[in-house]
This record gives structure tokens, C-alpha cells and sequence, in this order.
């Protein structure tokens, strides 16, 4: 199963932004996932990034993540272990790793171990510096929190520059679906969808400030309150 449409928005330094989609697995306590989703394969210095967000198991557990039989780097990764825990990682493969052609694909993500439900957010990328593609890496995490949260995380230094940013959460609640999420000001929210007890978001803006603050406001499946979240954020770097 997937959910994802086209969409084409130029960056003022020249990073398109082709597609967005997202995945997520139902079945509960898998160390292996494997799920399908579309390619489009669009542009030139392509890159495919990803944000994968995981519940119910210790929050720092992502081991290898491929896209049609190749591994991503993966950029970061952070845990917040609290009554619910969750996990939230990013990863990315650039254009002489990705498909030549359209079609469906695979993601396998493999585990250290059990975790009960995952989603995956990708962006597909046109435009991006295939030697260092990414810069200004930030994660943050927390526990027990009360809701409406503003959470997320700060980017220094990319003035100018994509700015990409993902919020994952997770409580004891089945009852995460569209809407548990609302992106910070300047922010364009791409994806907002849960599954089972996790649920993430995650968006983008267009030529950063000097200090972009990635601050989502997050709510939780139906409990007053979210066990764990866990923000990240970084900068795309312009070929």
C-alpha cells in the first residue's frame, strides 16, 4: 500500500523537489519490512531522501535501509525511550544509486531488533550536490509530554539553503491518523499519517533563515499525552 502524488517546486537555488510519498507497515514485532511504493526518477543530480519513523521497541534500532536492492546512507538517527518509545532516522541515496526507470519499488528496512509499526516519508529530489549532498544535521527527542507540544528541531548555519524536517511521536493509542501534526511557520508540511501508536510528519522550506527553527506542533492519537517524539532536521546542499 502507498499514498503519494507529483509535485514540482523549485527551490530559488535550484533544487526541484519531484515527489513525495509514504509507506507504513501494520504488522507488529517484524526485525525485517519490506513495502512498495512508486518511483518516478525525474531530473538530473537526483537524490531520494527519506524519513523513517518507528514505535513500540527501543527507539535507536534502524540497521540498513535499501531502495530497489541498494543501501541509503543514513544521515542520523535518535530514540526517545519513554513509556511508548519511538525512533526517528533519515537516510539518502543519490543519482548513480537510484533506478533509471519509473515503476514500483522496494524499501527493506531492516531492525536490531522488534519494533511494532513503522512509516517511511520520501522525497524525491532533482537539483542536489552529489559530493556533499547534505549539511547542519540536528536531532532532539523527549518524553512524557502534554499536548499540544511545539517541538522540533533548529538548523544553524544554511542561510539560503532546503531545509528538510521530521517529527515522529508515539503513545499507547491506536488512534494516529492524518492530521496529528502542524508544521512550524514558513514550513510547508508534505506528509502527516500514522499507523498503529507512531505517527510522523515532515516537511520543507525554501531558503532558510540563519537559524531555522523546525518547530511542529504535535498532538496525540487520543491520550492527553505523547510518550516519545523525536525531531530531526538538515539542509540540502544545491549542485
Amino acid at each position: 500500500m502507498f499514498a503519494g502524488h507529483k509535485l514540482r517546486r523549485r527551490a530559488s537555488k535550484g533544487i526541484v523537489i519531484e515527489a513525495s510519498r509514504q509507506v507504513k507497515q501494520t504488522t507488529a514485532n517484524l526485525t525485517v519490512n519490506t513495502l512498495s511504493q512508486d518511483w518516478t526518477g525525474a531530473g538530473s543530480n537526483r537524490a531520494l531522501v527519506v524519513f523513517v519513523a518507528n514505535g513500540g521497541g527501543v527507539g535507536e534500532q534502524l540497521s540498513t535501509i535499501t531502495f530497489d536492492g541498494v543501501a541509503g546512507t543514513i544521515l542520523g538517527e535518535r530514540g526517545a525511550d519513554g513509556g511508548y518509545s519511538c525512533g526517528g532516522a533519515a537516510a539518502i541515496w543519490l543519482d548513480a544509486d537510484l533506478p533509471a526507470t519509473s515503476g514500483t519499488k522496494d524499501f527493506v528496512i531492516t531492525l536490531t531488533g522488534l519494533n511494532n509499526y513503522w512509516i517511511v516519508h520520501s522525497i524525491e529530489l532533482s537539483g542536489v550536490d552529489q559530493t556533499t549532498p547534505t549539511s547542519g544535521w540536528t536531532e532532539v527527542s523527549r518524553t512524557a509530554l502534554t499536548t499540544p507540544y511545539v517541538y522540533g528541531a533548529t538548523v544553524l548555519s544554511q542561510t539560503g539553503k532546503l531545509v528538510l524536517s521530521g517529527v515522529m511521536t508515539s503513545d499507547a493509542v491506536d488512534a494516529y491518523t492524518t492530521g496529528n501534526f502542524t508544521p512550524p511557520a514558513g514550513t510547508t508540511e508534505l506528509r502527516d499519517n500514522g499507523t498503529t501508536k507512531t505517527a510522523m510528519a515532515c516537511g520543507y522550506v525554501y531558503d532558510a533563515a540563519a537559524s531555522e527553527a523546525c518547530e511542529w506542533t504535535c498532538r496525540p492519537g487520543g491520550s492527553t499525552n505523547i510518550d516519545s517524539v523525536v525531531a530531526v532536521a538538515f539542509a540540502v546542499n544545491q549542485a
